[in-house]
């Protein structure tokens, strides 16, 4: 009687099928898992930026800029370049941020195209110095993946920054 060794094809079949199934499980997840960690970074790094162009702007005892790097009117305007915090008075960048992913958009509310941090109280207003009354929320998201449920960067007009989960996917429709 002869042994032969290996595999059938009913066992090679059955072996394909159980690994096309996981892939379809797990290459979604994946791609979400992937989003969210765009977007959580992307946030923590909005917030980290705004709490230290307000430190800077309390150290250095001057109004300091907070402003998107592309400028032109878009509805990604702080997503799409990154953003600085700037001295007005010299035009010098203290501070940049250059590594947002293409697929994060970011929107504020109220829509400003910049904020400035006030050297003597720690505050932030409106660049055209118009005040902030509740101050100014950041929402980021991913456009490129449909379930992913986004961060709101809040800083409150005193100056404070906190990084907030969504709890649901409606606020990231893209």
């Amino acid at each position: 009687m002869r042994h032969n060794k290996g595999f059938t094809l009913i066992e090679s079949l059955t072996v394909v099928t159980i690994m096309a199934v996981l892939m379809a499980i797990a290459v979604p997840n994946f791609t979400l898992m992937q989003a969210n960690n765009r977007v959580v970074g992307t946030g923590n790094e909005l917030a980290a930026m705004l709490k230290q162009g307000r430190s800077e702007a309390l150290v250095q005892r001057r109004n300091l800029q907070f402003n998107a790097i592309n400028t032109s009117a878009t509805s990604n305007v702080w997503g799409s370049k990154g953003w600085k915090v700037t001295n007005p008075a010299t035009t010098t960048t203290l501070l940049e941020q250059h590594d947002v992913s293409p697929t994060v958009t970011i929107s504020s509310t109220p829509a400003v195209s910049g904020i400035v941090f006030l050297a003597a109280t720690g505050m932030i207003t409106n660049t055209d110095a118009t005040a902030l009354a509740t101050g100014i929320v950041f929402t980021v998201c991913d456009s490129a993946t449909s379930n992913e449920k986004g961060v709101d960067v809040t800083m409150s007009r005193f100056g404070r920054v906190a990084v907030v989960r969504h709890t649901s996917t409606t606020k990231c429709v893209p």
